[in-house]
């Protein structure tokens, strides 16, 4: 039960034309034999191929939540998400989450570096 599309998706380094077969998934360690010697999915697996990783491992999923002020009560969430999907997506949209509820963004100075742009955080180094 993998999405050979996802599989694709998260290794990048496959080679091109490379076939996702049994083989092919062993050498990822995505799939190993069990102590019956049967065939089974690993965890790197459910977690990074399959659409619906909670079918395999229930709490598979990121739980992001954001509150007015530093009291975490639930009348104070002004915004809630359960993300699931492959790690990939789950990734990708906490940090979606993150963005659009951050009030004051984030800066850094860095030795070496001046600031062409501050509101966008673009550096050049000197």
């Amino acid at each position: 039960d993998y999405d050979r599309a996802a599989v694709k998706a998260h290794y990048r380094f496959l080679a091109p034309g490379m076939k996702v077969n049994e083989t092919g998934l062993r050498k990822l360690r995505l799939v190993a034999d069990d102590e019956d010697n049967v065939a089974r999915i690993t965890v790197s697996e459910a977690l990074l191929c399959c659409q619906s990783p909670t079918d395999w491992i229930p709490h598979a999923y990121v739980q992001a939540v954001r509150y007015a002020g530093e009291r975490r009560d639930v009348n104070y969430q002004t915004d809630a998400r359960n993300i699931s999907g492959p790690l990939g997506a789950q990734i990708f949209e906490t940090f979606r989450f993150v963005r659009r509820n951050m009030l004051v963004r984030a800066t850094k100075k860095l030795p070496g570096w001046t600031a062409l742009s501050s509101a966008r955080g673009w550096y050049s180094r000197r």
